[in-house]
């Protein structure tokens, strides 16, 4: 046999190879972006297979053209054809024009308005590199989870780009950006660098504003009147929240007044957290003169507990009311007094809150005085419903029972907001300080306590974009059916469905009969 009666014999298999050899090349290309030497390789070899294919069967390509099987594969190619411009010019479109359709009911899949404004105000390129091992199968999930993730902060902004790097085939640049562990992300921004090892939306927002921002906001707390304690992780303390500040962008220190005749000239934030001592009169003058020349400064205090702010709070016209607000309509089934807000004003504290509940367990009101000046304004934070009252006998055995013309009648503000027009001062006041304790942070966790206290700190430095983001865990929707809906559900699909498909059979076989 000679070698072309060979050939013509192996003529399908030659344009089979041919086929797929070209079918490799377009994958090679995929997979590389790029036209490699791998690609070229095996795109010629595709080529010579399909040209010789058509030198050894030239009549029969001959007679295909002039029969039916032209019009026929015609048509086809035709279609084909069109189909595969349409997917083409869709996937052209898509990679300019990125957009994602997220359906989930929390929009767990889709950033926060927060993150997005923030992406959208980059003024200098920020590179995010991951470190990822790509031989440690958890390490490729969580990689995973994380390329989509940032995918979508690209998407947001041109000034915006990651990459993954594998520490143990690029030990170098591990070493470079000072990175011991899997799973690390590295920000940058020109000369300066900052890792975070949490891989959600807000480890990842909170790393890209400290990498953008030249200087964090200073919070000091005041102490020396027993006050909460930043350093305590106890139930009382505040070491849950400090922590939390800290990962916002923002430099949280303790203010001893007792020690010094000064406020600090970097704080931009003064936190006063339930004193159990009365403040001496030395103090709220230099707290009073810091807020008059612009200050800013949050202020709170629980139930039961003598005024220890002197007159500081009067001469901005708000004062805290001796009761306990009681608010049947919305509280702990087991404690009237334990709030749970819904009620939300003063949007430029509230907007990232809206939709979320906070819970204050045993609060005090807050009233307007009368001598506030036509500079001063003062607008309600949180308020209760109209069935709260504020509790003025609450020391008695059983207090809990509205008393008119001794009582208040709600809805009461129990979170409120004064900004002077001649000045930049801003004062927050709760009639709570437990909400944020480190017992109620870790009791109540998807609760917007922890979000309303940091837009008020935001709020008060200034730092609107600085908004808190909440986690958005998956939701579990359960659909609960009624016993007469359950057996009409089980009747119609064992019994109806089955007999509706036999009587379709019947007269199918009846008229073809």
């Amino acid at each position: 046999m000679t070698l072309l009666a060979l050939l013509k014999r192996l003529s399908n298999w030659i344009a089979i190879v041919g086929l797929l050899l070209l079918l490799a090349a377009l994958a090679s290309y995929i997979s590389s972006q790029s036209a490699d030497f791998r690609a070229q390789i095996l795109l010629a070899l595709g080529a010579v297979c399909l040209i010789l294919y058509l030198v050894l069967e030239s009549g029969r390509v001959r007679s295909a053209l002039r029969g039916r099987v032209l019009r026929y594969g015609s048509n086809s190619f035709l279609l084909s054809a069109a189909f595969i411009g349409i997917v083409v010019m869709l996937n052209i479109f898509g990679a300019r024009h990125y957009w994602r359709w997220d359906v989930t009911a929390s929009q767990r899949y889709s950033l926060s308005e927060q993150t997005i404004n923030i992406l959208r105000g980059l003024k200098e390129p920020v590179r995010a590199m991951a470190f990822f091992s790509t031989s440690n199968p958890y390490q490729a999930r969580a990689q995973r989870q994380l390329d989509n993730l940032l995918e979508s902060y690209a998407a947001y902004s041109d000034q915006f780009s990651y990459e993954f790097i594998d520490p143990d085939l690029k030990p170098a640049i591990a070493r470079q950006y000072e990175v011991i562990n899997f799973g690390t992300v590295v920000f940058t921004r020109g000369n300066k660098m900052q890792q975070t090892t949490g891989l959600d939306e807000q480890s990842l927002t909170s790393a890209l504003l400290k990498v953008t921002r030249d200087q964090a906001k200073q919070v000091y707390f005041l102490t020396g009147h027993q006050e909460r304690d930043l350093e305590d992780d106890g139930e009382w303390g505040y070491g849950v929240i400090a922590s939390h500040l800290e990962r916002n962008n923002y430099r949280v220190q303790s203010l001893n007044l007792a020690i010094t005749d000064t406020l600090p000239s970097d704080m931009d934030v003064l936190v006063i957290a339930s004193p159990q001592v009365p403040l001496t009169e030395k103090e709220i003058n230099l707290i009073d003169t810091y807020l008059t020349g612009g200050g800013k400064a949050m202020v709170l205090s629980d139930p039961a507990i003598d005024n220890p702010f002197g007159d500081l709070l009067e001469r901005w016209g708000l004062s805290f009311q001796d009761d306990v607000v009681v608010d049947p309509a919305s509280s702990f089934p087991q404690d009237v007094s334990a709030i749970v807000a819904m009620k939300y004003e003063f949007p430029d504290i509230t907007r990232g809150v809206q939709g979320l509940l906070t819970f204050f367990p045993g609060a005090r009101s807050l009233t307007t005085l009368d001598n506030v000046t036509d500079t001063i304004t003062i607008a309600p934070i949180v308020k209760t419903s109209e069935m709260s009252w504020g509790e003025r006998n609450y020391r008695d055995e059983n207090p809990f029972r509205y008393d008119e013309g001794v009582d208040l009648r709600g809805p009461l503000p129990i979170a409120m907001a004064v900004t002077a027009s001649n000045s930049e001062m801003r004062l927050v006041a709760f009639g709570n300080s437990e909400f944020v304790s480190n017992s109620a942070l870790q009791n109540v966790q998807g609760a917007g306590n922890q979000d309303l206290f940091t837009s008020a700190i935001n709020w008060l430095a200034e730092e609107p974009e600085l908004i808190a983001i909440s986690p958005k865990p998956a939701e579990q929707r359960f659909l609960v059916i009624p016993p007469g809906s359950a057996r009409l559900v089980v009747f119609s699909s064992l019994v109806v469905l089955p007999l509706l498909v036999v009587a379709v059979g019947v007269v199918v076989w009846w008229k073809r009969r």
